[in-house]
């Protein structure tokens, strides 16, 4: 009889430490889990802030004028809650977030939170926005009419086209400093934005979506 208690008590201890040590396994996993979720997220905020802040312009001349592709914003910034329309998804040219949410097979419910989720997005960063294009066309205008003057001024003969060379690159360090000086005025508050976009996709989606979401809109 003792045999047998001291047997059950033996097993019943072995099956408790097995039961602490196989906790402490899928809490370290979790954790492990936890903080890399953690990284994507910080991740694809930085990644997208720094592309904001980049300034890319396309040289003007004789024939074209100076600008930048999109106004300068990227394509994570220009997300709207109609993306999400029927419409966007039949677009021919998607953006890429659409492209990668189409994939995820979407329950109805997910679909709903996702618009409200792009809705927040589109009023958080309205204002920044609006400002930004604001600003970008009162640039571009202003660099365009002295481009303008300058070529009249090489048609008509008083300067040469060295000349006009040398004028083209001046304009272009005046657009490109300009740029970046309206980008540093709305990058903290598109960031913001945009960091709390990314963790309401991501409370949306199960663990699965999430994984597959980040390999398509990152790859």
């Amino acid at each position: 009889m003792k045999k047998n208690l001291l047997k059950i008590a033996l097993t019943l201890s072995i099956a408790f430490i097995l039961s602490i040590v196989g906790c402490k396994k899928e809490t370290i996993q979790t954790t492990s889990n936890d903080v890399a979720s953690a990284q994507e997220l910080e991740t694809i905020i930085n990644e997208t802030d720094e592309k904001y802040n980049e300034v890319e312009v396309v040289d003007g001349g004789e024939d074209k004028e100076f600008y930048a592709e999109n106004e300068g914003l990227p394509e994570s910034y220009l997300l709207t809650e109609q993306d999400m329309d029927e419409a966007g998804f039949k677009r021919t040219v998607e953006k890429r977030f659409i492209r990668c949410i189409k994939k995820l097979e979407l329950s109805d419910e997910q679909a709903k939170k996702l618009r409200m989720v792009l809705r927040s997005y589109e009023e958080c960063k309205a204002n920044d926005i609006k400002k930004h294009r604001f600003a970008y066309e009162s640039l571009r205008n202003r660099i365009e009419n002295i481009r303008k003057e300058y070529l009249a001024k090489l048609k008509r003969g008083d300067i040469t086209r060295e000349q006009f060379a040398e004028k083209m690159q001046l304009l272009r360090k005046d657009f490109v400093e300009s740029l970046r000086k309206i980008k540093q005025s709305h990058a903290s508050n598109l960031k913001m934005c945009y960091d709390k976009f990314i963790r309401g996709i991501k409370t949306t989606l199960t663990d699965r979506q999430w994984k597959a979401f980040i390999e398509c809109y990152r790859g």
